[in-house]
Parts: structure tokens; C-alpha cells; sequence
């Protein structure tokens, strides 16, 4: 459950970040907005999957899929389905910004997380287990574009002790069905996912009050941790695979949960400063 949780609060931070820190640019250009995002991950994800491939043994027919970035979507070998993933959120998010800045942030994130759950449960009938990790975290990334999008404009969030209720309604239902189900059925099924649509927002706002009540000064040196999220999770993607052990002892929840501590500070640091 919670390597399953790690994973969410990244997507929602993605989404976060991404309309925190563009929402208010004039002009934003597609070509070069895909640019920076690729330069970015593109060179450490290549980088850890040959190194990878090369600890493992893997044949090139392998690695080659594993390149391309595409194995995920088409049933093919792939390193990691959450940059492959990510990387098609990231691609739309300049579509996604400019429909949501003419009609309305809640109503286009509303419908990206009415599609993301359409396609789940389509998904689920279908019982195509590997796309559903991607679409049954599209509301969640959008819920994070939502975030953004109020805290960049000074907005209050609404009803915040409906969130944090319906985080603890979802804890809940997640230790249930953990609990009741196997593991393979609750990852074909993504009931093990959906339950953290509910459980983010609301430990969300919790981490928000606790940052408020935290020196600027104390926070500082998380910056520099802050840029380096991408190439340790992808670390920890690997160990998950080469030492097994060390990845049990130490789950790759606990780094990821870690760095959204780490982004969310460095959001509230930037505020600060303004």
C-alpha cells in the first residue's frame, strides 16, 4: 500500500508544480515547454535503464524497447512505467493550460478526472491490467493541477475539513481492502489506486499547515534535494530489481514520500518569498 501511495503523491505533485509554476506565464510555448521536460528526464531515464541492462544482462531487443518509451502502452519490456506515463501528462499539460485558462481549471480538470476514472472502468471490464496504472491516476494529477492553480492565486481551498475527512474515509477503505483482497486482483482491479483520489488532497492540506509552522530558514536546504527527486527515484527503481532485499528494508515509498515533503517546501519557500 505504500509503495502504492509514493507513487500518487508524485503524480499529484507533478500537476501541482507544473500549474504552480506556469499559470500566471503569458505565453507559453508547446515546442519549448516539451523541450526542457524531455532534456530533463529523458538523459538520466536512458542513462539507468543501459546501466540497468547491463547489471541485468538484458538482450538488446530488450533494452531497445526499454529505450523507446513505449513498451508500457504496447505490452512491450519497460524499465519504468511511470516516466512513460508522466511524460504523455507532461507532453498535453500545454493543451491542458491553455483549455483550463479559457473555460475554467475546475471544469477541465473535473472532466480529465471523469475521463481517467471512464477509462479505468472500462479497463477494469476489459481486465487490461497495465494501462490502468495510468488511468487511474489521471484524477489525481489533475486534483494536484487544481492545488496549483490555488495556490498560486492566493485562493483558499474550500471546505477543508471535507478533505481531510475523506482522507481518512480512504485510509480506511485502503487498509480494507488490503486486508480483504490479494495483491494481483487489487492491481488488475485498481481498487489498491482509487482509494488515494481521496487520501492526497486531504494529507495534502495537513503537510501545508505543518510547512506554515516551519522556519524559511529551516527549510532552505531541501532545494537542493528538491532537484534531485527524478534521479534517486529512478535509483530506487532500480535497486527494486538488483537488490531486493535493501528494497524491502527500504521501500521506494519512503523516498518518494520523503521528496514530496522536500517539492512541497520548496513551493511554500518560493511563495515566501515573493
Amino acid at each position: 500500500m505504500l509503495g502504492y501511495a509514493g507513487v500518487d503523491f508524485f503524480m499529484f505533485l507533478s500537476g501541482f508544480g507544473l500549474t504552480y509554476s506556469y499559470w500566471n506565464r503569458k505565453e507559453l510555448k508547446s515546442s519549448e515547454f516539451c523541450k526542457k521536460r524531455l532534456v530533463r528526464i529523458l538523459p538520466t531515464y536512458f542513462v539507468c535503464i543501459l546501466v540497468f541492462g547491463l547489471i541485468q544482462h538484458l538482450s538488446i531487443n530488450d533494452m531497445l524497447w526499454q529505450f523507446s518509451c513505449i513498451g508500457f502502452w504496447i505490452g512491450r519490456p519497460y524499465y519504468d512505467w511511470y516516466i512513460q506515463a508522466i511524460l504523455i501528462l507532461y507532453l498535453t499539460f500545454p493543451l491542458f493550460l491553455t483549455i483550463s485558462r479559457k473555460y475554467g481549471i475546475e471544469k477541465i480538470a473535473l472532466i480529465g478526472c471523469v475521463i481517467g476514472l471512464m477509462a479505468t472502468a472500462t479497463l477494469v471490464y476489459l481486465w487490461k491490467g497495465t494501462p490502468i496504472l495510468f488511468f487511474a491516476r489521471m484524477p489525481i494529477f489533475f486534483i494536484g493541477c487544481y492545488y496549483g492553480y490555488l495556490l498560486v492565486n492566493d485562493k483558499v481551498i474550500k471546505h477543508p475539513r471535507v478533505w481531510i475527512a475523506m482522507a481518512i474515509v480512504g485510509f480506511i477503505t485502503e487498509l480494507l481492502l488490503t486486508m480483504t483482497y490479494d495483491v494481483e486482483f487489487l492491481h488488475k482491479s485498481a481498487l489498491n489506486t482509487l482509494p488515494f483520489i481521496l487520501i492526497v488532497p486531504g494529507v495534502s492540506l495537513l503537510l501545508s499547515r505543518l510547512f506554515d509552522l516551519i522556519p524559511v530558514g529551516v527549510l532552505k536546504p531541501f532545494q537542493y534535494f528538491g532537484k534531485m527527486t527524478l534521479e534517486i527515484y529512478l535509483c530506487h527503481m532500480s535497486l527494486r530489481f538488483i537488490c531486493p532485499s535493501i528494497h524491502y528494508l527500504l521501500p521506494i515509498c519512503c523516498g518518494v514520500v520523503l521528496h514530496y515533503f522536500i517539492k512541497y517546501a520548496t513551493c511554500l519557500i518560493n511563495k515566501n518569498k515573493k
